[in-house]
């Protein structure tokens, strides 16, 4: 469900279904990030697509290279030099 939000640019319903996941006590999978990486990445938010890698850091996740190259990819298309 998270993904078709994502796919539709739905940003206020995506973030409202993980906020959902969480409260159930559920962590989202790494599926579940990426999509939303690549939805805050490709509407040009990178910033937010860089805290949810974070997010995926600090709980002891592991984020793969699809996690970080769409994070890349959101900066590197607003023309950003910005590290990771």
């Amino acid at each position: 469900m998270l993904s078709i939000y994502a796919k539709n640019k739905m940003y206020d319903r995506a973030h409202e279904m993980l906020q959902s996941i969480r409260e159930s006590g559920l962590h989202p999978d790494l599926i579940t990030y990426n999509s939303l990486m690549d939805m805050y990445a490709g509407g040009g938010e990178c910033w937010k697509a860089e805290v949810i890698l974070k997010e995926i850091q600090k709980a002891g996740g592991k984020y793969d290279l699809v996690s970080y190259n769409t994070v890349v990819k959101g900066f590197a298309g607003k023309g950003s030099s910005r590290t990771l």
